[in-house]
């Protein structure tokens, strides 16, 4: 019995070992690769120093083009919007900007229907997975999901649930990934192509009276001098209760209204996002009315 029970012991010491090993490699290159996402591409630019640097959701991710603002202004620009980002999402983000010492003159904030939510993105706490032990603003960020501990403190664990993004052939791919990546290269921004069927968006009735990650982004931001504009990104003139962006503007009373500054179809890639084309015209606009008709501090 005794013996069974040793050899019982040794073998799960084996698998942890295993798997210790398995996970300090899968940490090791993704951490060192060329980045292929946003967190992975804020932490390859530690210590720099941007003129602009864009927070937000999918409507950032898709709708800012920093090569657009370098080409008409000179200035440099970083885009870290992140698919399905909130405000709990954007407020780790400029943590990070913080704790890792990158700087810039303004931080452009799209603000939408997101104000209504206190969860975060999906996307954001599988990006978070190979930097769980080296960044607390990332293990807070996560702190409140099921898998919390498991993924902090069991060995390869967080990496085997999210299997999808990080499985083995991903891995391999990403070893082998040249830099700078297409990412890289692109400032952050993600392009989406055509132009979709416009249905009937709807967005919400109603307007949560605050939330919380937005009062502590302003705290953040008074403590560290950062110069935070908020902004709409535009939606489709078809989106149903456009009255939900006056009554957003009651609650962030510095925020600039894009949301209906795009009054053609074609530019949309669906009711929330700008294709390609939408896009350039949109960070055109940006590009006159927020850079440069404007000085950089608080309006």
């Amino acid at each position: 019995m005794k013996r069974f029970i040793r050899n019982i012991i040794q073998i799960l010491v084996l698998a942890l070992l295993v798997l210790a090993v398995a996970d300090f490699a899968y940490t090791k290159v993704l951490v060192n690769s060329a980045p292929t996402d946003k967190i992975a591409l804020l932490k390859s630019l530690k210590g720099k120093k941007f003129n602009y640097v864009f927070l937000g959701s999918s409507r950032v991710n898709n709708t800012i083009i920093p090569a657009e603002i370098e080409k008409q202004t000179g200035k440099t620009s970083v885009n870290f919007g992140v698919n399905s980002s909130r405000p709990r999402d954007i407020l780790a983000f400029a943590k990070l900007l913080v704790d890792n010492n990158i700087t810039c003159d303004s931080i452009f904030v799209q603000v939408d229907y997101g104000f209504n939510h206190l969860d975060g993105s999906s996307f954001v706490n599988f990006e978070s997975m190979p930097y769980l032990h080296q960044e607390p603003i990332l293990a807070q960020r996560i702190s409140d999901l099921p898998q919390a501990k498991a993924f902090q403190f069991v060995p390869f664990f967080r990496y085997a649930f999210y299997d999808q993004q990080f499985g083995c052939r991903k891995v391999i791919k990403k070893l082998m990934e040249k830099s700078p990546s297409s990412l890289e290269l692109s400032g952050g921004y993600t392009m989406l192509k055509g132009h979709g069927k416009l249905g009937n968006y709807e967005l919400p009735k109603t307007v949560a009276q605050r939330n919380r990650y937005v009062d502590e982004l302003e705290k953040l931001a008074s403590e560290h001098k950062l110069n935070i504009v908020y902004f709409i990104s535009p939606f489709a003139h078809s989106v149903r209760n456009k009255d939900f962006f006056g009554k957003l503007k009651t609650r962030i009373p510095k925020l600039h209204d894009y949301s209906q500054a795009i009054a053609t179809d074609s530019f949309f890639s669906n009711e929330s996002h700008l294709n390609h084309d939408g896009a350039k015209v949109f960070t055109n606009l940006v590009i006159r009315d927020l850079i440069g008709k404007r000085k950089d501090k608080d309006r």
